[in-house]
């Protein structure tokens, strides 16, 4: 499989698992609006007050955002590590090579190297959709 290949099937597969998270998170999210209308309800003209349960009622989707991106950046920096040690491993023996062929010998191990990152990581993409959703559960138990 080509880099690019191995690049548009991880993007596929954590735009799926981000599809799927999307949806389960919404009754959060909904929960979070009605508490907010309810903030309004509650307390007509105390402007202190409202905002503060606005923030109440907004903190469990935060923080599941805040969850969620710390998440995603912590594959980012997974595929980003692995990308630069392939670098790192075959960019001497490239400069080095002075014939094409060699040259496209180490290109070609460069390539494979880079995507074994993508694919060491592809496990991880269910264990984190599982974890999410785990949050959005517990956090809709809450009150």
């Amino acid at each position: 499989m080509s880099f690019q290949d191995a690049a548009r099937d991880f993007e596929s597969k954590v735009e799926g698992m981000m599809k799927t998270i999307t949806k389960a998170v919404l009754p959060l999210q909904r929960k979070s609006y009605e508490c907010c209308v309810k903030c309004f309800d509650n307390s007509r003209e105390e402007l202190d007050t409202i905002g503060k349960c606005i923030q109440e009622c907004q903190a469990p989707a935060e923080a599941f955002g805040d969850r969620l991106r710390q998440e995603m950046q912590t594959f980012q920096n997974q595929i980003s590590g692995c990308q630069q040690s392939c670098h790192n491993k075959f960019s001497m023996a490239f400069s080095d090579a002075k014939e094409e062929v060699k040259r496209n010998e180490i290109q070609s191990h460069m390539e494979s190297c880079a995507v074994t990152c993508f694919s060491d990581v592809v496990p991880q993409l269910d264990e984190m959709k599982q974890r999410m959703l785990q949050l959005v559960t517990k956090q809709l138990q809450q009150p």
